[in-house]
């Protein structure tokens, strides 16, 4: 089955306007990337993902267009169509999108200063009540002299950890906390 021009035109000017919209598609994860001022590896990421999407859209562009055939004119149509709007529009939003960059990029940084200040003083704040949970646990278990049972259970098993040399509990040597002495 052989391709009309009217098919082929078709296709083509509509890979030009699929090259356009992956102009828009590339602006944005540009947005992104300049926003967020992530690493090298993120940004070649970010391009490895993007040309893997261009692919996959060409593909089925392809598939759905031109009956699965690979021809050159819908990828060179795509190609003048991000192109263009690289030069047009694109160049256009840069203009407005840069200055909006930097006010996103500083408004980020004092977000994320605000917000590491706050996680360290929460995290001092939970240091300072497991601080305070184990002194009351320590009062309460073994530093009265009338334990319960469970209590003595826990001081028992506690001693035992400390002390590795004795393995059994029924030793005739004892551990000094027990003994007092």
């Amino acid at each position: 089955m052989e391709l009309t021009f009217a098919q082929q035109s078709l296709a083509f000017l509509w890979s030009i306007a699929l090259g356009a919209a992956y102009g828009v598609i590339y602006g944005a994860v540009k947005i992104l990337r300049l926003a967020l001022r992530f690493g090298r590896a993120v940004c070649i990421a970010a391009d490895i993902a993007f040309m893997l999407l261009c692919s996959l859209g060409m593909f089925l562009f392809m598939l759905a267009f031109i009956s699965g055939f690979v021809r050159l004119y819908p990828i060179f149509g795509a190609a003048l169509g991000f192109f263009a709007y690289r030069m047009t529009v694109g160049r256009l939003l840069e203009r407005i999108y840069c200055p909006l960059i930097e006010i996103c990029s500083a408004a980020f940084k004092y977000i994320f200063a605000h917000l590491k200040l706050f996680a360290k003083n929460l995290l001092k704040i939970a240091r300072k009540i497991l601080y305070n949970i184990n002194v009351i646990i320590k009062a309460k278990c073994f530093d009265r002299p009338g334990r319960s049972a469970s209590c003595e259970r826990r001081v028992d098993g506690y001693e035992k950890k400390q002390n590795n040399r004795y393995k059994r509990s029924g030793s005739k040597r004892c551990s000094n906390a027990k003994h007092g002495g």
